[in-house]
């Protein structure tokens, strides 16, 4: 994993730490903030920026994020999934009308 965290106090660049076990990444959904977070997946893993420790972010009903899309959106430091779609038995797409909230912890 590459990439880093922005130190603005210190205007210099930090590393990201250590990533969860090879065995249990899915990928980054985003970073989460002291008052606030940004989503870019719906399930994944989270860099918790204060703490520069990883949060996971569990898939919705066992499916991930990145089939079928969903939309998302952030309330506060949690995160609102609803719609998106799925496939039914016969390969056919279908509309999801539910929605979720994941409350970061």
């Amino acid at each position: 994993m590459s990439g880093g965290i922005y130190d603005v106090d210190r205007q210099r660049w930090r590393s990201l730490p250590p990533g969860p076990p090879d065995d249990g990444w899915r990928g980054v959904a985003g970073a989460l903030g002291s008052d606030d977070a940004a989503y870019v997946y719906a399930d994944g893993w989270l860099l918790d920026v204060a703490t520069e420790s990883w949060v996971e972010v569990p898939a919705i009903d066992g499916r991930y994020e990145s089939f079928p899309p969903r939309a998302r959106t952030v309330v506060g430091r949690d995160l609102f999934v609803y719609g998106g779609e799925r496939q039914n038995e016969e390969g056919e797409s279908e509309l999801i009308n539910e929605a979720s909230l994941w409350r970061a912890p």
